[in-house]
C-alpha cells in the first residue's frame, strides 16, 4: 500500500544573490561565449584571483594547501543506487525504472523538491558525499563557463572545493550508515526513479511526496535490521513514517550544521547558509572562537543527540558577549568584501574584452 506523505514545511530561504540586471546580463554573456574564449577568460580569472591576499584567500589557501588527494581524481557523481524491490518488498516487487533527465517529469520533480538550479546561485563543481565520506566531482566541474559565472556571483576559483574539503574535515562519520540509506534514489508509486533526487533530498525538501513501500522498508531493513514489524503491503504507514523520521532528522541536523559552517568559513552572506541563515552571527562567532581552525571546531561539534542544546547554548553565549559579536560581524564583513572583489574582477575581465559596457 502506498500513500502520500507530507512533511513539515521548511522555511524558504531567499537566494544569496538578489536580482541584479548587471549580473544577469553577465551570466547571459558567459553562457553565449565560444568555448575557446571562455577558456581564455577563465585562465585570466584564475591568474588574477590567485594574486589576492585578503582574509578569504588566506582561509582558502590554508584549507587547500594539503588536499587529501588530487581534486581531479575524486570520483564523478554517479547515479543514486535504488532499493531492490525483490529483496525489500517481495509481495509487491514493482521494478525500478529511471526517468531521463530531459523528461518533463524529471524537471518537475526537481522543482517540487526545490532542487532546480537558480541562475543567480553558485554552481559547485565539487560536493561532499556524506554516505561515502568522499568528495564528488559534479557535471561540468571543470567547465570554464561555470568558473566565470561563479566568479560573477562572488565565488572565486576553488572556493567550492574548499567548502567540500572542509565538510570532509568536519564529518566524523557518526551517521554514515544513515546517509547511505537515504542516498538511494527517490521513486514514485509506479517505480519511476527521478534523476538527481535522493531520498535525503525528498525528505529534506518539506514537499509533498509519495513513499512507496520499497524505499520505506529498505531504509528500515538497512538501519534497523527489522524485517518483521512492517511488511508489504504496509498497513500501519504512520508508524513506519514516524520511524523513518526518527532516523532522518538527526542526519539532517548533522549534515545541515556542518555544511552551513563550511559555507560560513569562506562566505559572508547570510542567505548562503540556507536554513541556518538565522544562525549567521553565531556561526561566524564560532569560527572566531576557534581561530578559524577546523580541527578546533571539530572537537566542539555536538553528536546528533546534542544538536539542539549546542545551538541554543551557543546562541545564548554569543548574545551575552558584545566583543564576540563584533568579531563575528567583522569576519563576515571581510568575507563579503572578498566576494564583492571577486564579482568586480569577473565583470572587469568581461568588460575589458568588450563583452560588457565598461
Amino acid at each position: 500500500m502506498i500513500t502520500t506523505l507530507i512533511l513539515a514545511a521548511v522555511t524558504a530561504t531567499p537566494s544569496p544573490f538578489q536580482a541584479d540586471p548587471e549580473l544577469e546580463e553577465a551570466i547571459r554573456v558567459i553562457d553565449a561565449l565560444p568555448e575557446e574564449m571562455a577558456e581564455e577568460l577563465s585562465e585570466q580569472l584564475r591568474m588574477e584571483a590567485s594574486w589576492r591576499e585578503d582574509f578569504r584567500a588566506g582561509l582558502q589557501t590554508y584549507l587547500l594547501k594539503n588536499p587529501p588527494r588530487d581534486p581531479g581524481t575524486w570520483p564523478l557523481q554517479a547515479e543514486a543506487p535504488t532499493y531492490d524491490p525483490q529483496l525489500h518488498c517481495p509481495a509487491q516487487p514493482i521494478p525500478r525504472r529511471r526517468i531521463k533527465a530531459s523528461d518533463l517529469r524529471a524537471r518537475r520533480a526537481l522543482a517540487r523538491f526545490k532542487l532546480s538550479p537558480d541562475p543567480l546561485s553558485v554552481e559547485p563543481g565539487w560536493t561532499y558525499d556524506y554516505s561515502a565520506r568522499e568528495l564528488r566531482r559534479q557535471p561540468g566541474w571543470d567547465s570554464p563557463k561555470r568558473l566565470l559565472k561563479n566568479a560573477v556571483l562572488g565565488s572565486p576559483p576553488s572556493q567550492d572545493l574548499a567548502i567540500a574539503v572542509l565538510e570532509l574535515n568536519l564529518d566524523d562519520g557518526e551517521l554514515q550508515d544513515t546517509f547511505k540509506a537515504f542516498s538511494h534514489g527517490y521513486a514514485d508509486r509506479s517505480g519511476w526513479v527521478y534523476p538527481g533526487v535522493t531520498l535525503y533530498d525528498a525528505w529534506a525538501s518539506g514537499s509533498q511526496m509519495e513513499m512507496p513501500d520499497v524505499e520505506c522498508l529498505g531504509i528500515i531493513h538497512d538501519l534497523k535490521d527489522d524485517w518483521k514489524t512492517w511488511k508489504a503491503p504496509v498497513r500501519k504507514q504512520q508508524s513506519l513514517y514516524d520511524a523513518i523520521g526518527e532516523l532522518f532528522f538527526p542526519a539532517r541536523q548533522h549534515r545541515g550544521l556542518r555544511h552551513a559552517l563550511a559555507v560560513a568559513y569562506v562566505t559572508g552572506n547570510a542567505a548562503a547558509l540556507d536554513e541556518y541563515s538565522g544562525n549567521y552571527l553565531q556561526l561566524h562567532a564560532l569560527w572566531e572562537d576557534c581561530s578559524s581552525t577546523p580541527a578546533k571546531l571539530l572537537e566542539r561539534l555536538p553528536t546528533s543527540k546534542g544538536w539542539r542544546n549546542f545551538l541554543e547554548d551557543w546562541r545564548e553565549h554569543v548574545d551575552e558577549s558584545g566583543s564576540l559579536q563584533r568579531k563575528a560581524q567583522n569576519r563576515a564583513y571581510a568575507l563579503s568584501r572578498s566576494a564583492s572583489a571577486t564579482t568586480e574582477l569577473a565583470l572587469r575581465i568581461l568588460s575589458e574584452n568588450e563583452l560588457l559596457p565598461k
